[in-house]
Formats: structure tokens, C-alpha cells, sequence
């Protein structure tokens, strides 16, 4: 038997999807297990032992309609016997159709049965939704209720040591590293400047540990607004400008970390992909309980204004407040999870 999987754009959403590859490969060993994804993403993952072989989506070639159904004929020449699409939207759809596998797997919408053979409901209401989906997709070839596991991270022992190595040498190897994602993916996924100084204040004075901010290029003006709010014994054990050269070095470094701390956002899933404790601030419009995921262990902890005003939430769905997430980021106050914080960090 030969699987596609296809899983496109964030690298948070690719890196869950591998469950599925993970799945469908444990039941059947002799099956070939192929990946699509974007190139941007490929660091999470190399070397996983489920994936056969990583099918590169090369938006360039790849865009626009004609460039769709040029790589749906492509996935046809491949012969494969089924193809999971966990994207559901063009770039994914189109090729789906067009590989002509007997087997189509996706979820279930309003035009899905245009494109699939079989159309998967989602489960709402549940914990974990975003995992408990994708493994409900890999139930249709197993044909087996799959018992939940959560993606790993494959990191040889010398990417680990290279990054044991870079950390001796910027920073000497005499305190614990604390990864701060001290911004997410954008503003609505932020928690605000001043309140993110406040939070990294009371981590400084819990530990003593050196800050690692973990940041895009692009965001260095608002990371350094958040530092220059900082108390200056604060600013004092922050690495502002600990540089990592690709992603894959960033996760090696990851490794190293005792915990990671900060928004919600793809950084989150790597870190407990690599068995670091997390403690997840999650921004008002995102479904926590789709994605606040290994939460029921100790050593991961995720708060949400839901958690205190629970009242905001009884029959809203949290996309709704996707508007109005800066006014009630502000609700979110560090009094509010500081002593969860504090437990976490001991």
C-alpha cells in the first residue's frame, strides 16, 4: 500500500499532522508513507522514522490553478492507493481529486464529496480536538480506534551536542536556559508588551536562569520594546541576540532548554515534541482546548482568560473574539496565573 499525506503551510499544523504518517505506518510496517509540505518546514521533520519519503510543495511551480492540476497528475503517476488531505483548501483539494486514488480521505464540508471518497466529521467538544481530527482521519485506513499520541521530534546526538557546544561558548553552561516565546505569530497572538515585560520580571526573579528570547527576524523592534520594559536586573539575564542559523539549529538549541514559556504558537508543539515543559499563554480568540494538548501532565502547563472569566465563553465560539483580542488580553493579568506560573517554574 502507498499513502500521501498532505498537511501544507504552518509549521505547527505539519508537525501535528505526522501522527497520521505515525499511525498508518505502526499498523501497516510495509506500507510507503509519503509527506507533502512546504519547504519551510521540513526541519520538523527529518529523520522521522514514519515518513517514507517528504513530497516538497514548491509554491512556485506548484501556484495558481494550472500549477495544481500539473502537480495532481504528478501524485497520478505516483499510483497511491490513498491520499489523506488534513489541509481541506485548494492547494490541497485540487491535487487530492486529480491523484486519482481509489481511497480520498478528508473532512467533512460542504463541497467535500467533490473532491473525497470518504468525508470525515469532526468531533467537536472534545480536549485535544486538533489531535483527536487527525487521528480520526488515520482511523479510516487503519480501521482500528487509534490510542492518542502526540508528534516527536528526531534530533541526532550530534545536532545535540553542536548546540550543547554553541551554548558553552555564547553563554557558559553554568545556569539553566529558559526558551521565552515572547511573541507570536502576530499581534492578535501576542500578549501584550507590557504585560509579556511583567511575566518575564517574575520569571527572573523565581529562577535563576538565563532568558532565551525566540523571535522572528522581522519582530526584532517589538522583542526589543518587550526587553526595554523589563526591569534592568531582568534585562540582565535575557540573550537578546542569541542568533540560530535555521530552524533545525533553533530546535537543537530547543533541546537544551529546561522549559519553554511564552504565546501560544508552532515553538509551543516543538518544545513538547522534544519533551520540554511548556507553560503556554494562549491568545482570547484561540480554542485552548483544541490545542493545549499533554496538559494533563505535570510538566505542561497552558492558561486562558477562559480560565477566569469563563462566562466570556458559555456559547462563543473564541474565533468571534478574534476582534476584540487586545481588549481582553488585558484581562489577562499576571495576578491571575501567577501562582501556577511560579508552581511551574519550581
Amino acid at each position: 500500500m502507498k499513502v500521501l499525506v498532505i498537511q501544507q503551510k504552518m509549521i505547527g499544523d505539519v508537525l501535528l499532522s505526522t501522527v497520521i504518517c505515525e499511525a498508518i505506518k505502526t499498523a501497516y510496517p510495509q506500507c510507503e508513507v509519503h509527506y507533502m509540505i512546504h519547504p519551510n518546514t521540513l526541519a520538523v521533520v527529518d529523520n522521522n522514522p514514519f515518513i517514507d519519503r517528504i513530497v516538497v510543495f514548491d509554491s512556485q511551480l506548484s501556484g495558481g490553478f494550472l500549477g495544481l492540476v500539473k502537480l495532481g497528475q504528478s501524485l497520478k503517476v505516483e499510483k497511491y492507493n490513498v491520499v489523506i488531505d488534513a489541509y481541506a483548501k485548494l492547494e490541497s483539494l485540487i491535487p487530492t481529486l486529480l491523484s486519482a486514488a481509489a481511497k480520498r480521505i478528508g473532512f467533512k464540508k460542504w463541497y467535500s464529496w467533490i473532491f473525497y471518497t470518504k468525508s470525515i466529521q469532526r468531533e467537536e467538544g472534545n480536549l485535544n480536538n486538533a489531535l483527536v481530527h487527525r487521528l480520526l482521519l488515520a482511523t479510516e485506513v487503519t480501521g482500528n480506534t487509534i490510542k492518542p499520541i502526540f508528534p516527536q521530534i528526531y534530533l541526532s546526538e550530534r545536532e545535540k551536542e553542536v548546540a550543547a557546544e554553541k551554548i558553552k561558548e555564547s553563554i557558559g553552561n553554568d545556569k539553566k536556559l529558559l526558551m521565552i516565546s515572547v511573541l507570536g505569530s502576530n499581534k492578535k497572538k501576542s500578549l501584550p508588551a507590557s504585560q509579556m515585560a511583567e511575566t518575564l520580571d517574575f520569571v527572573a526573579a523565581q529562577t535563576n536562569a538565563t532568558l532565551l528570547f525566540n523571535f522572528l527576524p522581522n519582530q526584532l523592534e517589538e522583542a526589543t520594546k518587550i526587553y526595554n520594559l523589563c526591569k534592568p536586573e531582568t534585562q540582565a539575564v535575557i540573550e537578546l541576540d542569541f542568533y540560530t542559523k535555521s530552524l533545525r539549529e533553533f530546535l537543537a538549541i530547543l533541546s537544551q532548554c529546561q522549559a519553554l514559556i511564552g504565546n501560544e504558537g508552532g515553538a509551543v508543539n516543538m518544545a513538547k515534541a522534544l519533551s520540554i515543559p511548556t507553560f503556554t499563554i494562549f491568545s482570547p480568540w484561540i480554542n485552548k482546548d483544541s490545542w493545549s494538548m499533554l496538559t494533563e501532565q505535570h510538566n505542561h502547563e497552558a492558561v486562558h482568560i477562559s480560565d477566569y472569566y469563563p462566562e466570556l465563553y458559555s456559547d462563543i465560539n473564541p474565533k468571534k473574539y478574534k476582534g476584540q483580542s487586545t481588549f481582553l488580553y488585558q484581562k489577562l493579568e499576571l495576578q491571575r496565573y501567577s501562582e501556577k506560573l511560579k508552581n511551574f517554574l519550581e
